[in-house]
């Protein structure tokens, strides 16, 4: 049976959790009204939330902080995008004027071991996970519509994935599949997109950024993405049958919300869904999402 279910000052940032920054992101500044160098809103986790709340991390306000006009990113169709993933604002270039952004996703001036492995869980940066190898993998998604409010699960697919992160590095790369269509009046919707892999409260993390896709030759459109499925072979002393991984276009993960998750596995398991070939989904750029339909923009 499949279950579904800090701001801190300028010396030491908030270690707490990741998000994604990048051009054209919503939940930049902390609120609407002001600019806080400092923000973590970016990086809150989202558990138990119902569908209002969970898109887009609303339960934060962060559709209401919008990127500046005109802002947006860029996804050169065959290429790839360069992404900051950091713990707080303030240890990124997207703020004091990148003084405080070094190598690591903290901050941190020292030097981490590639290497480190906790039994108990990597805490400080808490970074869900005991070691590189079992960094459960984040993703990028796209909808192809102009406003955040007009996503759905069932037009939001997902498009890149990056195996083995978050884990300590700031600046990461997401392959773009070469097939991407254009944008509609030149704008899509997208979203980083990470489930962790265990190591606390079973939560998800959906930033959103506004994004276009370059250097575009081909004109299918995407195809309905179906919900992922859990499909490790590590299900299997649960469960007699460990069904098929989904093959093509996927929604994201809505895992540990209310009455939205569209993931399970084995009861009493302790597994979680992920952004890894457990739950169908290869590495690198999807380039099985794409349905036989001319685009009609």
């Amino acid at each position: 049976m499949r279950s579904l279910i800090v701001v801190a000052g300028l010396a030491a940032f908030a270690r707490a959790h990741v998000g994604a920054f990048v051009k054209g992101m919503y939940c930049r500044n902390g609120g609407a009204s002001y600019d806080d160098q400092n923000s973590n809103n970016e990086v809150k986790p989202i558990y138990g939330q119902n569908l209002e709340n969970f898109m887009f991390n609303q339960v934060q306000n962060c559709l209401n902080d919008p990127p500046p006009e005109g802002e947006i990113a860029d996804l050169p169709a065959g290429g790839t995008i360069n992404i900051e993933l950091a713990t707080n604002r303030g240890c990124t270039t997207f703020s004091f004027n990148g003084q405080y952004a070094t190598k690591y996703i903290d901050g941190y001036t020292g030097e981490y071991d590639d290497n480190w492995n906790d039994p108990n869980c990597l805490t400080n940066p808490n970074i869900h996970t005991q070691n590189k190898s079992m960094a459960a993998g984040t993703a990028l998604a796209i909808s192809y519509v102009n406003d955040p409010h007009d996503v759905t699960f069932d037009n939001l697919v997902v498009f890149s994935v990056l195996p083995n992160t978050p884990w300590l590095y700031r600046e990461v790369q997401y392959e773009i599949p070469a097939n991407l269509p254009r944008c509609p009046n030149d704008v899509c919707i997208c979203a980083w997109l990470w489930t962790p892999n265990g190591c606390g409260t079973p939560n998800d993390y959906m930033d959103g950024f506004k994004c276009r896709v370059t250097n575009a030759s081909a004109n299918k459109q995407l195809g309905k993405p179906q919900a992922p499925v859990y499909c490790g072979q590590d299900a299997a002393p649960y469960e007699p049958n460990v069904p098929a991984c989904i093959e093509g276009p996927k929604q994201m993960i809505v895992w540990g919300q209310d009455g939205i998750d569209n993931v399970g596995v084995p009861a009493n398991s302790g597994l979680s869904p992920g952004y890894n070939e457990r739950s169908g989904f290869h590495p690198g750029a999807q380039n099985d999402i794409f349905s036989n339909d001319d685009i009609t923009w």
